[in-house]
């Protein structure tokens, strides 16, 4: 598996911004300790972390998001 664009839940938000300046794509994927995916996490949602207050030394698992995501189907 390749390992350039994951994190752990338990990883806090500087390891995920060194992880995202590395594959610069501008996102992670973020694992709980069992290697299950939690979700997707960009520069965006760190952003908005920190100026919410969270700091580069709080743990990724503490960045809220909506876990609703919007699907669609194709018609037919």
């Amino acid at each position: 598996m390749k390992t350039e664009f994951i994190v752990y839940n338990t990883n806090n938000i500087k390891k995920a911004l060194e992880v995202i300046n590395d594959n610069s794509k501008g996102a992670v994927v973020v694992l709980d300790n069992k290697s299950n995916l939690v979700r997707v996490l960009t520069d965006g949602d760190i952003r908005r972390a920190l100026l919410s207050g969270s700091t580069l030394e709080s743990e990724i698992a503490s960045i809220e998001f909506d876990n609703s995501p919007i699907t669609f189907k194709l018609k037919q």
